[in-house]
């Protein structure tokens, strides 16, 4: 029977705290000692490339809006502008976790950006798999993981919101699938598909 897979990945929408900002972005401040700082307020907003000829260059905002408690671990509330469905992200000894909204006992805890790390390092990405049957089109869902890799731990990466150093992740390379870029101190700085015809790149972003 022939089985028919894509990956669903939280950050890859396109495949289905001092105050710093935007207008000093080569300066990380005080959040250095994070891979994203995650504090209430906190937002960063995106442009996708490239733009749309018909409606021009869309763009959306990541914000942090609150706090939930699942399975007595906290986790900081993400609101994306272009999406109904929050998603949830925390901090830990080894880098910022996310919890799949998809999970609504908590106990799909994922590591998505290592940090700190070195250049090689490969760790564990959990991930939901979206599939259906031959001849059934209803689409169904089962937890999966892949191997991610650090390509590299100090990549200078230039995006409308000024120049940073940032570390770039590989997930599921196997598939050509997704890159991203955390700036310490900053976050996520620009994420698309390895084959690079569909990117997210930040264009301002306020901490707090």
């Amino acid at each position: 029977m022939e089985l028919k897979q894509a990956i669903s990945y939280l950050s890859l929408a396109f495949l289905l705290a001092a105050c710093s900002n935007s207008e000093s972005p080569s300066n990380n401040g005080n959040h250095s000692g994070v891979i994203m700082p995650l504090a209430i307020g906190n937002s960063w907003t995106y442009q996708v490339e490239p733009a749309d000829s018909a409606n021009g260059v869309p763009t959306f905002t990541d914000s942090i809006t609150g706090f939930d408690t699942i399975n007595g671990i906290a986790w900081f509330v993400v609101q994306r502008s272009s999406s109904g469905s929050p998603f949830y992200y925390r901090e830990a000894s080894d880098g910022l976790h996310e919890a799949l909204p998809f999970d609504t006992n908590g106990t799909f805890d994922n590591l998505c950006a290592k940090y700190p790390a070195q250049s090689g390092d490969h760790y564990t990405d959990s991930m939901w798999v979206s599939y259906h049957l031959a001849g059934d089109t209803t689409w169904k869902v089962m937890p999966g993981s892949s191997t991610t890799t650090v390509d590299s731990a100090d990549e200078v990466i230039s995006v409308p919101a000024g120049t940073f150093h940032a570390l770039k992740y590989e997930y599921f390379p196997h598939l050509n699938l997704l890159e991203q870029y955390f700036a310490p101190g900053v976050g996520m700085v620009q994420m698309g598909n390895l084959g690079g015809t569909v990117r997210y790149v930040l264009v301002h972003y306020s901490l707090h």
